[in-house]
């Protein structure tokens, strides 16, 4: 008579479910924006190591202002990815815009509170 198991054998691997794709629109609309996010931010960073800023004027006005725009997508997409996941989203691929936009809104609120 075989034995019956009383609970599925332990692998050491997470579950499918929260590897799987996410299944809501809200969670792809998270990791939708970071793609737009990363790049703003990636061409912020390319400008100005280009030596971009050094130009004046105009040119200073457009590094920053693709950087904040780049900052407040990532930040925009961490909040749809925060409320994603507290209406029970399961994905483990919502950690990139979560963690991306809690570092840019921790670092926005350390550039208001410091006054500098």
């Amino acid at each position: 008579m075989p034995i019956a198991r009383l609970s599925p054998p332990t692998t050491g691997r997470v579950p499918p479910r929260y590897v799987a794709s996410p299944g809501t629109r809200l969670a792809w609309w998270a990791l939708g924006l970071d793609v737009p996010a990363v790049a703003l931010l990636v061409l912020a960073g390319a400008l100005a190591a280009a030596g971009v800023p050094d130009a004046g004027g105009w040119a200073q006005l457009a590094v920053g202002l693709t950087g904040a725009a780049g900052a407040l997508v990532a930040i925009v997409a961490g909040a749809l990815a925060a409320v994603a996941l507290v209406r029970g989203e399961r994905s483990l691929l919502l950690l990139v815009p979560l963690l991306l936009g809690a570092f840019w809104a921790v670092f926005l609120v350390g550039e208001v509170v410091s006054g500098e």
